[in-house]
Formats: structure tokens, sequence, C-alpha cells
């Protein structure tokens, strides 16, 4: 029953459109393999959709006819609009299936790469906050009393200290 062509009958190119912006709205844009699954699942939706108007279509037909007098090509047809209409759903649903997965994989690549950025973050913040420690205990070794103790002369004994440097 699948058809390969886009529209057929009455449908209209501006119904596919609007359905197709719908799906790319919501799940496009996310890279190649992302938008190849947001294409199928628009396609997938558009043949449910024509297949539940036939069936509709089928089914009204029916209508005008009690059950019970049915003729065998109208059970017939039935059942093959139901298989048709079937794996039209099962079909959709698998596509959909797909492309939820692979954007769920995506948000957990995303928020697994984000909380690694944080814990990184989180790191170095300890890792400054130490040195400064770190420091802050240098240069009170280096005081007493508020008073900055003199550092030992480093020059060579018998040199005279240098002069007017800079």
């Amino acid at each position: 029953m699948r058809s390969q062509a886009l529209l057929v009958g009455d449908e209209r190119q501006e119904d596919f459109d609007r359905l197709a912006e719908a799906w790319r709205a919501e799940y496009g844009g996310d890279g190649a393999d992302l938008d190849s699954l947001v294409e199928g699942v628009i396609r997938e939706q558009w043949y449910l959709q024509r297949t539940e108007r036939w069936f509709d279509e089928l089914q009204g037909e029916l209508a005008k006819t009690h059950p019970l007098q049915w003729t065998p090509e109208m059970h017939h047809q039935l059942a093959l609009f139901t298989r048709y209409k079937t794996a039209a759903e099962r079909s959709f649903a698998r596509s959909l299936s797909q492309l939820r997965a692979v954007r769920q994989d995506r948000i957990r690549e995303a928020t697994t790469f984000e909380q690694v950025r944080k814990m990184i973050a989180k790191e170095a913040r300890t890792v400054v906050r130490e040195a400064e420690e770190e420091r802050r205990r240098e240069d009170s070794g280096n005081r007493k009393d508020g008073v900055t103790v003199e550092m030992r002369d480093e020059t060579k004994q018998g040199e005279r200290p240098r002069e007017g440097l800079g």
C-alpha cells in the first residue's frame, strides 16, 4: 500500500509543509543523522495520516450498509485497510522511537559533558584557592608581628653589594 508519491489525490503541499515544519522545529538542526531521522518521521506520519483518511473513507462507505449485509469483498476491503493502517502506525512508531532514542543519547552526552565541565571548573577553583592559601601562609611566615623579617644577604663573602641596580 505504501505509495512513494509524497502527495496523492487531494493532498496539499501546504499541509505537508506545515507538518514538516513542526517536526523540524522540534527536532531539526542537530546534525545530519538526526535530520535524516526527522525526515523519516515526517514521511511516516504523512503516510499514516493518508492511510487513516483512506480508512475513514472506507468506513464511511461501509457504514452505508449494515455489517450483516456486507459482501465478502467489503469484509476483505476492511481487513486490508486495517492491515495498511496498522503497518503505517507501526512504521511511524518505529521511526519516532529511533528519533527519540538518538535525541536522548545526544541529551545524555551533553549532560555528561556539562557535568565533566562543572567538575573540572570546581577542581580548578579548589586548586586556585589552595594555592592562594599556601601563598598567604608563606607570606605570613615571612612576617612576624606585622614587621617584615629581614631576608639574609645573598652576597658572597668579600663581595660588595651592588648599588644602583635598575
